[in-house]
């Protein structure tokens, strides 16, 4: 039977984002940053009504970063606050300063008839399927307002999670969560609301327009991955030409240290005289670099 990858746009929104499924977000959050969240408001909930509508009228835009995002109004400690979770498959440039400005913005747009008031505390989990954090294999980091001196936070909470699911060193919960992120079978120990979140989305449980939306994005992702995957091999391509080039001028360089007549220089690389002197003029750039 097909599958369908937890990480596909569309299971990712269903699985976190539906009015009918809260469990799922509000156990994510409690996993990876400890809070326990009472009520969900989703900004942009899922349905495959919208979600067919902003396909249509995006035309894919919305795939070209390779990012999901959810935004929700949530009750914590009887008090609402922001909590936004994005899923970034693939590593991307600026990707860092993103996941910061996101938040930030969030908290921004509250200003509004409250003014200062109107501002709500964010958090934030960045749920990342490349290797983001290199200097060792602990999958979870937590940043957060702090008072070194004092030993104490900032009084408005601004938490910051990234939960690298393709690293090893995890606690119990969050490695189920990994398992769920590497489409991995669910453990008879998971908990129930990530059981839950695999089920929805397996394929012969989905409609079948999300089964034919789910079978376009894929092919959108592989088309997008074999263009990628080109420029990588392109670039690296003209990277050994130029290396090519730069050995070429360095040896002829050589050669006319020798004294080597340059009809002969020429004659050993099959070019022609004007060819060589046009390659000595690089000379300087060439043992500069």
């Amino acid at each position: 039977m097909k599958k369908v990858s937890r990480t596909n746009d569309l299971a990712f929104k269903k699985a976190f984002a539906s009015d009918g499924n809260t469990e799922s977000i509000i156990g994510l959050a409690r996993d990876i940053l400890g809070i326990d969240i009472k009520e969900v408001l989703f900004r942009q909930p899922y349905s495959i009504e919208s979600y067919t509508k902003m396909i249509k009228e995006k035309q894919f835009a919305a795939f070209q970063q390779t990012i999901k995002d959810i935004s929700a109004n949530v009750v914590l400690n009887n008090k609402g606050v922001n909590l936004i979770s994005e899923l970034q498959v693939r590593e991307a440039k600026r990707f860092l300063e993103r996941s910061l400005y996101y938040p930030t913005q969030t908290f921004s747009e509250n200003y509004k008839d409250n003014k200062y008031s109107s501002l709500k505390p964010i958090y934030a989990i960045n749920i990342v399927g490349y290797l983001m954090f290199k200097q060792d294999l602990d999958g979870l980091r937590i940043f957060e307002m702090w008072d070194k001196l004092h030993n104490e936070g900032f009084p408005i909470e601004f938490k910051i999670a990234y939960f690298e699911y393709k690293k090893t060193n995890f606690n119990t919960d969050i490695q189920f969560w990994r398992d769920y992120f590497l489409d991995k079978e669910i453990s008879d120990n998971a908990p129930e609301y990530i059981k839950h979140a695999a089920e929805i989305v397996e394929y012969a449980n989905l409609e079948e327009e999300e089964k034919e939306l789910v079978d376009l994005i894929e092919r959108f992702e592989a088309d997008q991955r074999a263009r990628e995957e080109w420029v990588r091999d392109d670039a690296t391509r003209k990277e050994r030409i130029l290396a090519t080039k730069k050995e070429r001028i360095l040896s002829i360089k050589n050669m006319m240290d020798f004294d080597i007549p340059i009809e002969k220089i020429a004659a050993k690389y099959n070019i022609t005289v004007e060819q060589v002197k046009e390659l000595l003029k690089d000379v300087d750039s060439v043992e500069k670099h």
